[in-house]
Order: C-alpha cells, then sequence, then structure tokens
C-alpha cells in the first residue's frame, strides 16, 4: 500500500501469481496495471515508486516490473534466501532488501546492480524497511531492535532496542521525517498489535496505538502527516490521527 501525493492510494491484490495494481480515491477503486511473476513470489512483499513495482522472490531473486513501459520484469540477484522486505528510495533509483540470508542489501534500480551490504552488529533478518522521505536515512526492522542507517554514507546512525515479543514488521517514516511508526509482528498470546511512533532524532516512543488483533503488515502517512494508515493480517485498515503526538 502506498500514498500517492493527491491522496489517493496504490494497492495490490493478487490471484495464485497474477497480480492487480488499484488506485483508490475517495470517488472509485481503479485497476490501472496487471502483470504475471515469473516465478511463485512471496506474499507482502511490494514496493512502489511510481509506476516502479519491486517484488521479492522466494529464492532470494528481486524482480522490478516498469507497468508503464515494460511488462516483463528485471531480476536482481545477491540474496540467497527467502525476500521479506523491501523499499525504494524517494527518487526511485535505489532499493533496499532485506533477506532470510540475514543480509540487507542496497540496489542500483537502473543498472540493476548490488551497492553494498548494510552494516549490522550481528547478522539478522531485516523484516521492514522505509526510507525517509528525503532520502536521507534507512529504517530496519528486525527482532529484537529498530536500526537506523544514513543513506549517503551507508553508516549506522543508532539502534533502538525493541521490547521483548514486539519486533517490528512495519515501518514508516512520516513526510517531514522526524518521525517513524513501526508495527508489530504477532507471537503468541498477543491480543493486540503495537504500533509505535518514534522521535528519530531521541530514539523516544513517543506513543503506542493498540488495535490490530494480528501482524500490522503495512504502515503509511498521509501526504500532511497527520494520519497514519495501517493493513494487518487480520483483513483492517485502520486510520490513526497521530495530531497529538507530532508537530507538524
Amino acid at each position: 500500500m502506498d500514498f500517492l501525493p493527491c491522496g489517493d492510494i496504490l494497492t495490490v491484490s493478487r490471484n495464485r501469481d497474477a497480480f492487480k495494481v488499484w488506485r483508490i480515491s475517495e470517488t472509485e477503486e481503479v485497476s490501472i496495471a496487471e502483470f504475471t511473476s515469473p516465478v511463485e513470489l512471496r506474499r507482502h512483499v511490494f514496493a512502489f515508486s511510481g509506476y516502479q513495482v519491486a517484488c521479492g522472490g522466494k529464492g532470494g531473486i528481486l524482480y522490478l516490473w516498469d507497468l508503464e513501459h515494460n511488462p516483463k520484469p528485471k531480476s536482481l540477484t545477491g540474496h540467497t534466501e527467502h525476500i521479506w522486505s523491501v523499499a525504494f528510495s524517494p527518487d526511485g533509483k535505489r532499493l533496499v532488501s532485506g533477506s532470510s540470508d540475514k543480509t540487507t542489501r542496497l540496489w542500483n534500480v537502473e543498472i540493476g546492480e548490488e551497492i553494498t551490504t548494510l552494516p549490522l552488529d550481528t547478522p539478522r533478518t531485516t523484516m521492514a524497511l522505509a526510507f525517509s522521505r528525503c532520502g536521507t536515512m534507512i529504517a530496519g526492522g528486525m527482532f529484537g531492535e529498530l536500526r537506523l542507517w544514513c543513506a549517503e554514507t551507508l553508516t549506522t546512525l543508532f539502534v533502538i532496542p525493541q521490547p521483548q515479543t514486539e519486533d517490528p514488521y512495519a515501518l514508516a517514516f512520516s513526510p517531514c521525517g522526524k518521525y517513524l511508526a513501526s508495527g508489530t509482528w504477532w507471537q503468541k498470546g498477543m491480543e493486540k498489535m503495537a504500533i509505535r511512533l518514534w522521535d528519530v532524532a531521541t530514539g523516544e516512543n513517543i506513543h503506542t496505538f493498540w488495535g490490530h488483533t494480528t501482524d500490522a503488515q503495512s504502515l503509511d502517512f498521509s501526504p500532511d502527516g497527520t494520519l497514519l494508515a495501517s493493513g494487518s493480517f487480520d483483513g483492517t485498515i485502520l486510520l490513526w490521527d497521530v495530531k497529538s503526538f507530532i508537530n507538524v
């Protein structure tokens, strides 16, 4: 799921290995593109950048579609196991991905080559990724921590340890880049999932929302930064008013 600058939403529906991209506004839902995967893909691992779509393959291959100009996907190879997370840079020229091979890789989209492997203190599977809107930071959610990297120097800025059993599974930066939202992966015994709002400068947990009954799989802010949308495996999409907690 992705917000366009006009406020419309882009989302993907799946029927086996056939996919439709939908544009949703206040008045209508329109299918704007259809494509078919060359192999079976892991569900929910999508990223958008305009009419570019990235999706992770089960064998570790990333697939890129340019839905305006080329119906055939481009393949990015480097990961060796399932891909859990992908995110485009704001200009669509770079892509970051996390895999069960416990590496997080940055890619040059235009030439289809790996730029680097992002640093980790210990090998971890990155379950969620997000670029800041200005493109200067990358956030990664993994077991036990949130990590922020500088997208220019490709070094770690800082790490935020996560509460026990609350591993991040979805991430989104606010449009101003000052705040980061994280959604929780479900674990046995949990009845409500935490969606946490973080101050990027200090790492402080400003507020925690509770609502979904299972994994919060996608997050995005509205263009003005006052609303946060969350999508869950429980089949619901919730809207959260964040005006009281942030300075926009």
